[in-house]
């Protein structure tokens, strides 16, 4: 059983293809589970978004009351643009607080959709790469966990001694995402159509004199803004003119 958190689609896109890959069923989005549940599964992943170098909110308290049973196996997967700082060792970290063990996470490079400060959508050519080289992997990760096997990407040592900054920019950053919704701006553009509060996955908008108005629990996936068709919705005026992401091999959302 795969449970996935996406913005853009990157990670619907990675949940989807290695259900397929392990002839699972359909996947599930976290925000639509109810984790008082007991699940009863063989194994059972999460499919996420690196954010600040660590997990997402959301997908921190999916873990906090997640409940499986004792002999399932538990991966990860998550996508990320840049640098996936501590995110494989936060999840396994997380899952033993709970008295679960992470058996595997595989890290997927793949278009990134932050678009803040020097940040931008890569080029086509870096996102054929990057697609590429994600399909070419579904294959062998599902023989990996199929066969129950344990899997960490392998870290430059240079890197481990950043992890404690890592752990920092995560826990201050995520604190300050709910409410980061107050800096997105919403131009004359806007023809209402709802495409961002229809899109939005944890039910962040609503349409306000036909426009979008912000509740204030934002998880800062981004999908508002590059969703809009009009690029109406910018991040204060510093992501005005910049190029905008969907991942455009994401499947239908179950």
């Amino acid at each position: 059983m795969i449970f996935y958190f996406s913005g853009t689609g990157n990670s619907l896109y990675v949940a989807q293809e290695l259900a397929k890959a392990l002839g699972d069923g359909p996947v599930t989005a976290m925000t639509q589970y109810d984790t008082a549940q007991m699940i009863q599964a063989e194994r059972v992943g999460l499919v996420f978004p690196t954010y600040y170098w660590g997990l997402p909110n959301l997908v921190k308290t999916f873990i906090a009351n997640l409940r499986v049973s004792e002999s399932a196996y538990l991966f990860v997967g998550y996508t990320y643009g840049g640098y996936s700082g501590v995110t494989p060792h936060m999840a396994q970290k997380l899952f033993k607080e709970r008295g679960y063990k992470l058996q595997a996470a595989f890290g997927f490079q793949l278009p990134q959709n932050f678009i803040l400060s020097n940040f931008r959508v890569p080029d086509e050519e870096t996102q054929t790469r990057q697609f590429a080289k994600a399909d070419a992997r579904f294959p062998e990760i599902a023989r990996i966990i199929l066969g129950q096997g344990r899997y960490f990407e392998r870290e430059p040592l240079r890197f481990r001694p950043f992890h404690f900054v890592g752990y920092r920019l995560n826990a201050s950053e995520g604190a300050k995402i709910p409410a980061k919704d107050h800096n997105f701006i919403v131009s004359d553009s806007c023809h209402s159509c709802g495409v961002c509060a229809k899109g939005c996955p944890v039910q962040n908008i609503v349409l306000n004199a036909g426009k979008p108005s912000y509740r204030h629990h934002c998880e800062f996936c981004l999908n508002c803004l590059h969703s809009c068709p009009k690029d109406a919705i910018d991040y204060t005026a510093e992501t005005h003119g910049r190029k905008r992401y969907r991942n455009p091999k994401r499947p239908q959302t179950p």
